[in-house]
């Protein structure tokens, strides 16, 4: 694994406070030409009776999701692959028990078997998931699949949603990921994007307008799980006495805000790192100091390569006080654009599409700058499916020319 450090300045002022955005990205060392490693796939899966309502197509939304799931079932591997599928309504019901996948069309009878329920309760099914036992193979990634229509709606919803953001963190401690989607717009779209957030790198929620848009999303996703070599990433930075560690965010697969711990630390950990990276934005408030060499804090990467071996790496965090302010760096373009990309991506969500767009024209996203003149109007005139649409597509996209330079 490879690591990069990027600062918005490397030389800043010695006599006064300072503000530093520190961009941290890290990189597969290679990339596997031929896709191998085994996959642990854990559905849960939302069967209360909305899942009965009609698709465009005809279909129930239900049915749609069946055929999807059996789609998928085609493309894992028979004694390499395993699966485990929980469905949920105000019980939960254990429709295909964790296994290795050997018998396709078996899988797919259980599957097309699921009738619909009742009400909404995810968190027992997801408990299942979790704690199903992982397959003692070497490589294996595993990987949870939520979907739902609706939000939880049995006995103490608050205490719901909580088990379930308690059960994303117990996960991402067991190297599992999640991907969490959801159609509709009953939903509760806060709530499952904290089961993401919570579930560490490498998770993330979607809306889908379609239910058949999951079945692509996970063959994409299933192919970059059985390529990847560094696993078990475990990423921390820790602050040094008198620097302020204020606001952490990480872009890959999406834009999702981190915990930081008394503004001094943060972690995160993932199964491993596919071709796309992972990058952390940090934005760290300096006290002055004299001129000089100045630590702001260390990254500490630990990892397990293709060998099985652990490794680790500190790296040191450091910019040059300076007296002068003619030698004060000028900002970097990169970490420039990606405080702009992700300012943007927050205005997005919290439905400010004005200040969304303003802050993408200045980092030069024209790209993200389309979608929100495609579905700004919508979102501002009350529509939430094409606002719902427009924040999985700005939090999931919005970051993949942040290499770029600004104009």
């Amino acid at each position: 694994m490879k690591s990069e450090i990027i600062l918005s300045q490397t030389i800043i002022p010695a006599i006064s406070k300072a503000q530093v955005n520190l961009l941290v990205k890290l990189h597969p060392e290679r990339f596997k030409q031929q896709a191998k490693n085994p996959v642990d796939l854990r559905f849960v899966l939302d069967r209360s009776g909305s899942m009965d309502d009609r698709c465009a197509d005809g279909n129930t939304k239900l049915e749609v999701l069946k055929k999807s799931l059996e789609e998928l079932i085609d493309i894992l591997k028979p004694n390499q692959d395993s699966i485990y599928i929980a469905a949920f309504d105000d019980n939960v019901l254990e429709v295909v028990p964790k296994q290795i996948v050997k018998n396709r069309n078996e899988l797919k009878q259980k599957v097309n078997a699921l009738v619909s329920g009742g009400s909404t309760k995810m968190s027992d099914a997801l408990d299942l998931g979790i704690m199903a036992k992982k397959m003692d193979v070497h490589n294996v990634l595993t990987k949870i699949i939520i979907f739902t229509d609706g939000q939880v709606n049995v006995g103490n919803v608050a205490a719901e949603e909580r088990r379930c953001h308690q059960l994303a963190d117990e996960g991402r401690k067991r190297g599992i990921s999640f991907s969490v989607f959801a159609t509709g717009i009953d939903y509760n779209e806060m709530f499952l994007r904290k089961i993401a957030e919570f579930g560490g790198g490498g998770s993330y929620f979607m809306h889908v307008g379609q239910v058949g848009q999951v079945r692509a999303q996970l063959q994409d996703e299933i192919d970059l799980l059985r390529s990847i070599e560094d696993q078990n990433i475990e990423v921390e930075f820790i602050a040094e006495d008198g620097v302020i560690l204020s606001d952490v965010l990480k872009t890959i697969p999406q834009q999702l805000d981190l915990k930081v711990d008394q503004k001094k630390a943060v972690k995160d950990s993932f199964p491993g790192l596919d071709i796309r990276g992972q990058s952390y934005l940090m934005k760290l408030e300096v006290p002055p100091a004299p001129e000089g060499d100045f630590q702001l804090g260390v990254i500490k990467l630990a990892w397990i390569d293709t060998a099985g071996r652990k490794l680790t790496d500190d790296l040191r965090v450091v910019v040059q006080r300076t007296g002068d302010e003619a030698q004060v760096s000028k900002l970097n373009p990169t970490v420039l654009k990606t405080v702009y990309n992700s300012a943007a991506v927050r205005a997005t969500t919290m439905n400010n599409i004005d200040l969304a767009t303003k802050l993408f024209k200045t980092a030069g996203n024209d790209k993200m700058v389309t979608q929100l003149e495609t579905l700004g109007t919508a979102t501002k005139t009350g529509n939430e499916e094409a606002g719902r649409t427009l924040r999985t597509i700005v939090t999931t996209s919005a970051h993949k020319d942040d290499d770029s330079e600004t104009d």
